[in-house]
């Protein structure tokens, strides 16, 4: 799935994320109190390599190349500040190298041509899996012995990353977890047709066809442009799977198994993919919105870069799962003086869910393989990328990382950290050279609280996140539409629970196993049939497209995959109690 497929949130936070860092001081807030002189094993020397012999106190500059596929202002990691801090602190550099296109193709390719970089991130476990069983991959176990922040910051996480292992041994740290925040990237909606239409409070299928209809019949056109109804980057290749994505919108279901089989939370069993009635209730609603001209055309061809143009402009209505384009979009608008088009993240249901009022699973991830890092076996240095990485996983590297200076970014009050005038202009600023945020992710992002019970990035604080983060636009939106703030259409409470995932998106089937092929060949058949269904011409035409989907699907056998990924739940199950013992 793709790039924030799990991706993937109870706050619209993440969608102001800043790329750099400017200044460094001490930290004096508790969790953040390690002098920034300091190694992460307490002295002024380097670090200790995996043989246990000293490294050199003066290093030589490593300069390490990353492969980026979000957007960056930068080249080389010393343009920023926080980048200025690594190197002085640790003698490392980073070479972005930006890239845009099918991100797994990519590192596949680069695995086939022995051409992959010395750190490396990898989408999903199936791509960790290929480079595990390539032997490209440097295991970490030499080097946790002097990393004790890294060890005590995953120590419930580590032993899910060994899982994948046929030897036990850890291969890759995953970023953005742990975290206490949902997944919950629904839809973005334009602020002016709620508006002409009295802030209505929608959510089921019904509630977003009626909008859409009369919001197309109100706006034939937008800043001189044909206006569009429902946008979507369904020709990503992850875009594929996201007009199914309904089905974790409910009570029951989650995603797992790389589209080819679904999790009931109920059973804890793993069930059919493609023949999951809200699967199918799903397509049925593009199906709905394609016929009614609801959903973009150019939709099955559109990628990411193709959608975030659309929604700048304000030339859709609405947008399908890319929430996170709110602050970048905003910020636009509130530049141009033309904030009536501003966005608003909204959730949406089944009618079918709405109907039955089952309580909404908000999914925390107790693992994100869609972030996977590796150092593989071509690292100059290891040692010193596990020094790095061993204090971005400390308080001060998180805050550091993700809130700034103390001082420049925030100033301590009660024993709280407060943002300051700088801070919040980076945060107004997509395009800023902060360094606030994202840049450096992959090196550990603590998406949890620090030990005085504060984000580690402020803005994941509702009341931080939407006095300072939200327009003005925003959160008068959000007021008159009855949400107390930016969370409330997933308020805890009576229709919304937290359900963390646990094993189920961390189980995985071998790729070189005897069903990695088959596996393939169902997701393949998912890329191909969702088209096919979304364009049926009438209920009756999706009965049969979705009938001979369902039987190629049978015909390749496919409860073999389904099967297979009950008998690994178990057993890793079995595997996971035994290690916390």
């Amino acid at each position: 799935m793709g790039k924030r497929f799990s991706f993937f949130k109870l706050s619209l936070v993440a969608v102001m994320a800043a790329t750099t860092l400017y200044g460094c001081t001490k930290s004096k807030d508790e969790g953040q109190n390690a002098s920034p002189s300091a190694s992460p094993s307490g002295t002024a020397a380097a670090s200790v390599s995996a043989s246990g012999s000293p490294a050199p106190a003066k290093k030589e500059l490593y300069t390490i190349k990353v492969l980026q596929d979000q957007k960056m202002n930068v080249k080389t990691s010393d343009e920023t500040e926080v980048g200025k801090y690594i190197k002085d602190k640790f003698g490392i550099v980073f070479e972005f190298i930006p890239f845009s296109g099918d991100y797994v193709a990519q590192t596949s390719t680069m695995l086939a041509g022995n051409d992959y970089p010395e750190l490396l991130r990898l989408q999903r476990n199936v791509t960790f899996q290929n480079y595990l069983n390539a032997g490209a991959l440097l295991p970490l176990d030499p080097y946790l012995k002097s990393v004790s922040e890294f060890n005590t910051a995953y120590k419930d996480l580590i032993p899910y990353w060994r899982m994948l292992s046929p030897d036990n041994k850890l291969y890759k740290w995953e970023y953005r977890v742990p975290t206490e925040l949902g997944d919950t990237w629904d839809i973005l909606v334009r602020t002016d047709a709620l508006e002409k239409q009295g802030w209505p409070k929608i959510v089921s299928e019904d509630d977003y066809v009626n909008f859409l209809k009369k919001a197309l019949a109100d706006q034939p056109q937008t800043n001189g442009k044909k206006t569009l109804g429902l946008v979507a980057p369904f020709g990503e290749s992850w875009g594929s799977a996201l007009a199914a994505l309904m089905y974790d919108k409910g009570g029951d279901y989650v995603w797992a198994a790389t589209n080819t089989a679904l999790f009931n939370t109920k059973t804890e069993q793993y069930e059919s993919y493609i023949k999951n009635t809200y699967v199918k209730q799903s397509y049925q609603f593009f199906n709905r919105l394609y016929r009614e001209g609801l959903l973009d055309k150019d939709s099955f061809t559109d990628k990411m870069d193709n959608v975030t143009e659309k929604v700048k402009s304000g030339q859709a209505l609405a947008a399908w799962y890319v929430g996170w384009l709110a602050g970048e979009v905003n910020a636009a608008f509130e530049k141009s003086g033309n904030i009536n088009q501003e966005y608003v993240h909204l959730s949406i249901r089944l009618n079918s869910q709405v109907k039955n009022n089952e309580k909404r699973l908000i999914k925390v991830e107790t693992t994100r393989d869609f972030d996977t890092m590796v150092i593989t076996k071509k690292a100059k240095y290891p040692e010193r990328i596990m020094e790095l990485v061993n204090w971005a996983a400390s308080g001060e590297g998180q805050t550091i990382l993700q809130s700034g200076m103390e001082g420049k970014h925030y100033t301590i009050s009660g024993g709280k950290r407060v943002p300051t005038d700088e801070l919040k202009k980076i945060w107004a600023d997509p395009d800023n050279k902060s360094g606030i945020g994202s840049a450096f992710a992959f090196l550990g992002q603590n998406r949890s609280r620090d030990k005085n019970g504060q984000y580690y990035d402020l803005r994941n604080d509702p009341d931080v996140k939407d006095s300072m983060v939200l327009t003005q636009r925003m959160r008068d939106a959000f007021q008159k539409m009855g949400y107390k703030n930016s969370s409330g259409p997933w308020e805890l409470g009576s229709t919304n629970v937290v359900y963390p995932l646990g094993l189920t998106n961390s189980t995985a089937i071998d790729p070189q196993s005897d069903l990695g092929p088959l596996q393939e060949k169902m997701v393949e058949l998912l890329t191909r049939s969702s088209s096919k269904l979304i364009l049926a011409k009438d209920d009756a035409d999706f009965e049969n497209v979705y009938k001979s989907v369902v039987a190629e699907y049978d015909k390749l056998q496919s409860d073999k995959v389904v099967d297979e990924f009950n008998r690994l739940y178990k057993e890793s199950k079995a595997k996971l109690d035994a290690a916390k013992k």
